[in-house]
């Protein structure tokens, strides 16, 4: 079933493969394990490529600016008419910037600046 709707959404396995590719990418400041940032270091998360996916609009914060978050916390809900995905911190660290709700969003957009304590 989660396989049909992978292909409904971003068609052949080749596609498919591409955007995993592409949410592991550095560019995009995602990592598959959580990265320990030095103090005062800042990260910046950016939206990944959801393979084409228009009109993503940041719905929901679960954080606030000044939060402390740790590694793989849910921060955010993006959603289209097609898609609702909740973006988790990759680092520990403080909340030092955010993008604001209902901001419609393209590939590469900022969402939100984490500082490490």
């Amino acid at each position: 079933m989660i396989k049909s709707l992978l292909q409904k959404l971003f068609g052949s396995q080749e596609k498919q493969n591409a955007i995993k590719n592409d949410l592991k990418s550095p560019s995009n400041n995602l990592v598959s394990e959580s990265t320990p940032l030095k103090k005062g270091e800042i990260q910046t998360i950016l939206l990944p490529d959801f393979g084409g996916q228009k009109g993503l609009v940041l719905k929901k914060w679960h954080v606030q600016l000044g939060d402390i978050v740790k590694s793989n916390a849910i921060v955010c809900v993006i959603e289209n008419k097609n898609i609702t995905f909740e973006l988790e911190s990759f680092y520990h660290g403080k909340i030092i910037a955010m993008c604001p709700l209902h901001k419609e969003l393209e590939t590469g957009s900022e969402i939100l600046q984490i500082e490490g304590i």
